[in-house]
């Protein structure tokens, strides 16, 4: 939800608002005094209905929130975060890195079963 309110030297409004999931703050050119804050509230109901719409977009699959196109592989993104964790001092992975090791053994085993 969009906020309205004043800049540090209570000079001018500015807005802050959610686009895209990244939250957005700009002045609105407005001088901060009684007669703009209608002004102010109006731009504010405006960008409540922009973010609004913009939730419906992401929600519904028109916008895709992704900051790298990069595709990449799940065997390769699993091999290349088992080489990347800290092993102890004996050389040994830690227990969250065999869980995890394990777990996407199963889990490719699992997608590369054929059945019948």
């Amino acid at each position: 939800m969009a906020s309205v309110y004043p800049n540090k030297n209570k000079t001018e409004y500015r807005i802050s608002y959610t686009l895209n999931g990244i939250r957005k703050h700009k002045p609105l050119g407005l001088e901060y005094n009684e007669r703009n804050k209608v002004k102010a509230e109006s731009a504010k109901k405006k960008f409540d209905m922009l973010e609004k719409e913009n939730k419906r977009k992401i929600k519904y699959g028109a916008i895709v929130l992704s900051k790298d196109k990069v595709s990449l592989k799940l065997s390769d993104a699993s091999s290349s975060y088992l080489d990347s964790i800290k092993k102890n001092i004996n050389g040994k992975q830690d227990y969250h890195s065999r869980t995890f090791e394990v777990t996407i053994r199963q889990f490719l085993k699992l997608l590369t079963r054929t059945d019948g």
